[in-house]
């Protein structure tokens, strides 16, 4: 390797490449090729393992901690490519973004997860596909239709009283169809 080559760069705004001489974020690692970025832990304790931890608090003071607000986003991981338009540019496909689910609370912070993705007509801002809330009630969407479930198996429409069973729908008008079984009798 030829020992004048730059491998990383701090720049005088605290912007640190690695392997990238003009970083665009905090940290930005660069490689062409496959850049892997890779989190060890070597303990013989089953409870350590290695950990990605994102912290959000309601302060703008470093290192001081301040109780988040219901609907606050906490984090978010984003996927992005590069589009072919005239002029390339670098384009959101897909995403995952936790947002706080209830109003703080002194032991605990509700949260819920959304996955987004991206189809033809998205142009860099993906549409939620599916969401899981505080109570683990997964909800997912597709083409306008709503399911809901959580992880104890129940399925229910959103638009539906019901609290236990499955319902699978198609909202297309004449020709909806639903699959269902409720509570400890079902109809299929």
């Amino acid at each position: 390797t030829d020992a004048n080559t730059t491998r990383m760069t701090l720049t005088n705004a605290g912007l640190l490449g690695i392997g990238n001489t003009a970083p665009g974020s905090d940290l930005e690692i660069s490689k062409s090729g496959q850049p892997i970025l890779e989190i060890s832990s070597w303990s013989t304790t089953e409870s350590h393992a290695p950990q990605l931890t994102f912290q959000k608090s309601g302060s703008a003071s470093i290192n001081t901690l301040v109780a988040t607000e219901d609907d606050e986003d906490l984090g978010v991981i984003n996927w992005y490519g590069v589009n072919n338009a005239g002029t390339p540019a670098s384009t959101k496909a897909a995403s995952i973004l936790v947002e706080q689910d209830a109003a703080k609370d002194t032991d605990s912070v509700s949260s819920r997860m959304i996955f987004s993705t991206s189809d033809a007509d998205d142009a860099g801002s993906p549409t939620e596909r599916m969401r899981i809330d505080s109570v683990g009630v997964v909800d997912v969407k597709n083409n306008g239709t709503q399911l809901v479930g959580n992880l104890n198996y129940n399925i229910v429409s959103r638009h539906s009283s019901y609290t236990r069973g499955v319902a699978l729908g198609y909202d297309g008008g004449a020709a909806a169809g639903f699959i269902s079984a409720w509570g400890a009798s079902s109809d299929l």
